[in-house]
């Protein structure tokens, strides 16, 4: 979905969420975002999930838009995702989004600066969940 306040795609590839998101989030953009992603993660079930989001063109989210962001990991955290892999470049919004969305603390969650590297750690990881 494309606003004048950043814009979004998500789709359903096997078990993983594939989002990708640009230019600058306020809370209405953020919002609607969350209204999307919850039936889409709610289409999982009990099923284990993973989640990718590319966040190279983000040019990052107003304090309000944190605050449903969080919210929204909450919720998720109440979910069955294995892992989140967030690809992004800008060190500063992945800082801004540590300190400001503390329910990912909860998450198994890593930073990648392409999808390629990102795509490996599912696979690494989802290699390691069989053998266990």
């Amino acid at each position: 979905m494309n606003t004048p306040y950043g814009s979004y795609s998500m789709f359903i590839d096997g078990n993983t969420i594939v989002t990708r998101f640009a230019g600058m989030f306020n809370v209405a953009t953020t919002e609607l975002f969350v209204q999307e992603a919850k039936p889409l993660i709610e289409q999982f079930g009990d099923k284990q999930f993973l989640v990718l989001a590319d966040m190279l063109n983000l040019e990052g989210a107003t304090p309000e838009a944190y605050t449903v962001i969080d919210s929204f990991n909450r919720w998720i955290n109440t979910r069955n995702m294995l892992a989140k892999a967030l690809i992004i470049e800008n060190k500063i919004i992945a800082q801004i989004a540590r300190l400001r969305v503390e329910s990912t603390k909860y998450q198994n969650i890593q930073y990648f600066k392409t999808k390629e590297d990102a795509l490996s750690w599912f696979s690494e990881f989802q290699q390691k969940q069989i053998a266990s």
